[in-house]
């Protein structure tokens, strides 16, 4: 999962100017991927890439449950840590959290729908999302060396939630940056 991400932004979306959309469906799973979060959440916020994601977590959820093996271990971890946590429930609510982090943090969303109909529902929800935008622009003093931003956005009327992008590296155009050669021939 997370390879195919960083590979999706490193290749697919590299050269594209202006906005940048990756529509993910998975079942939320990262199997072995070398790339940890941490690289992907920096890579997607690096990129200006808003991701979206429809998970099949609560689909698989069932299916993995219905194994012997998994099933075996989920009481083994009981019975050793002497707690009555469901594992493979906490396992699967924690892969949805990370996964909510990811597209929120972008400015995007995650479903998880429970059912194979939701699908549907989601993906005509995301497309009246793409179609429905405003973009708020800020731009940080000219003199500032700070890159890596943190943002927030509030709206005073309760209207439903806002969903926007909470952390970007800001990178200045180059004409805005002094160089020392512009400097001589400015002076």
């Amino acid at each position: 999962l997370y390879d195919s991400l960083l590979w999706t932004v490193g290749k697919m979306l590299r050269h594209i100017n202006g906005k940048k959309v990756i529509i993910l469906l998975t079942d939320g799973l990262d199997n072995d991927s070398s790339a940890g979060f941490s690289d992907v959440t920096n890579t997607l916020i690096n990129s200006d890439s808003t991701l979206y994601i429809i998970s099949r977590t609560r689909l698989v959820e069932p299916l993995v449950k219905k194994s012997k093996k998994i099933n075996f271990l989920n009481q083994v971890m009981q019975n050793v840590l002497k707690r009555e946590t469901d594992f493979v429930e906490s396992y699967f609510r924690e892969r949805e959290n990370s996964l909510r982090f990811l597209a929120e943090t972008t400015g995007g969303w995650a479903f998880f729908p429970d059912n194979c109909e939701n699908f549907s529902n989601n993906y005509i929800q995301l497309a009246r999302e793409l179609k429905n935008q405003y973009i708020l622009t800020f731009r940080p003093p000219e003199k500032s060396n700070k890159k890596f931003r943190t943002i927030k956005v509030l709206c005073r009327q309760p209207l439903g939630k806002i969903y926007y992008r909470k952390k970007y590296n800001w990178v200045a155009p180059r004409s805005s940056i002094p160089s020392s050669s512009m400097r001589k021939r400015n002076e």
